[in-house]
């Protein structure tokens, strides 16, 4: 029969929507923004009768034309691209990275964010062996004993993440908790250091973990990625082997 460890504790569910950053460039000119259309999913570029194509998308940077009169893609086509980016589906994006990584270290991967001082499961990939380690999706986890947490608090100013800490204060959950400030920010500046950053057994005795950041394109930690399993220790071949997969 299979075991289950639910890995949080209340149900508090929570959704994330992407949202953009402005008007659309689009909306600026008064021309529809160009989409991705056709079987081909080429670029429909916005055109208008009377006008020449390229008049108009160099007059707004979606080409640019150089001194020899060829034309090159302009800054435009590099915003709206962002733009695309914003409206991803991170779960969608990270599922097939998560299932491989489940498969290849035999535990469970979460991808979570970080929230009013909490990290959120966004989505995870259970382990398929007999112990199941899971997080409900919206479930929120403790900063500062998981090593999701560590990470956000890794990338966050000193000043911020310290007066964070003191205020929500550290309940011991396991005789493994980091509970003094002091101690737990130099974790998180060598994991900061590492690339990395482990939980041993702090939240959940028995339960080690993994967790590497997740870049944006502005190169700010949003997400995080983590394994986490029954390891028999730290120092064991297998955890080592976790700590590789995770940042490779």
């Amino acid at each position: 029969m299979q075991r289950t460890v639910t890995y949080h504790g209340g149900r508090q569910h929570h959704t994330v929507r992407g949202q953009g950053h402005g008007a659309s460039a689009g909306a600026e000119s008064g021309w529809e923004t160009p989409v991705a259309g056709g079987a081909d999913g080429a670029l429909r570029l916005p055109q208008k009768h009377g006008v020449r194509p390229a008049d108009h998308h160099a007059r707004y940077d979606i080409i640019t034309q150089t001194p020899g009169g060829k034309y090159a893609l302009g800054l435009r086509l590099f915003e709206y691209g962002r733009q695309v980016e914003r409206t991803w589906d991170i779960s969608l994006v990270a599922r097939p990275y998560m299932e491989h990584l489940s498969q290849s270290t035999g535990a469970s991967v979460m991808l979570s964010i970080c929230e009013g001082g909490s990290v959120i499961t966004l989505d995870q990939v259970e382990a398929r062996d007999r112990l199941r380690i899971v997080s409900d999706a919206g479930a929120r986890l403790p900063i500062y004993c998981t090593s999701q947490g560590k990470v956000f608090l890794a990338h966050m100013p000193r000043a911020e993440a310290e007066k964070l800490l003191r205020r929500q204060g550290m309940t011991q959950f396991t005789p493994h908790t980091i509970t003094d400030v002091g101690a737990l920010l130099r974790e998180t500046d060598a994991c900061r250091e590492s690339g990395y950053a482990i939980e041993n057994g702090e939240y959940k005795i028995g339960l080690r973990s993994i967790s590497a950041p997740v870049y944006t394109a502005e190169r700010t930690v949003r997400y995080t990625v983590g394994v986490i399993g029954m390891f028999r220790s730290t120092h064991s071949d297998e955890f080592r082997d976790a700590v590789e997969q995770v940042c490779t």
